[in-house]
């Protein structure tokens, strides 16, 4: 589940070695991306749970 954190901490300072401005675009752009990380950690614990009662 730190593909939350680092997802976002990465997306910021992207966004801050590039130069562009917080916007409410770029605000939506961190809920998505937010949402993604989230759902790709689950199904990677899901797969680890799957593997585990092998």
């Amino acid at each position: 589940m730190l593909s939350i954190p680092f997802g976002l901490i990465g997306s910021y300072w992207l966004i801050f070695y590039l130069g562009f401005n917080m916007s409410v675009a770029v605000a939506v752009g961190f809920i998505a991306l937010a949402g993604v990380a989230a759902e790709i950690g689950v199904l990677v614990l899901t797969f680890i749970d799957q593997e585990l009662e092998r």
